[in-house]
């Protein structure tokens, strides 16, 4: 998944900052450009501190009540 993420970076807009941040309970990261979010990433972390999986989160009608 992290090649995948890295792979398809050219498609993202420029300019692209982050927070990283908690989202429900997990670390994750809001991804912003020209001061409105654009996208956010959440980490789920298993018992051994592995990633286990990644949530990308791209819909902006999802991404309405996020600052």
């Amino acid at each position: 998944m992290a090649g995948y993420l890295c792979w398809v970076t050219w498609a993202w807009p420029a300019g692209l900052d982050r927070r990283l941040t908690e989202i429900n309970g997990a670390p994750g990261a809001v991804l912003y450009t020209d001061g409105s979010t654009w996208a956010v990433l959440c980490l789920d972390i298993n018992g051994d501190n592995r990633i286990q999986a990644v949530h990308l989160i791209l819909n902006p009608d999802k991404l309405t009540g996020v600052r």
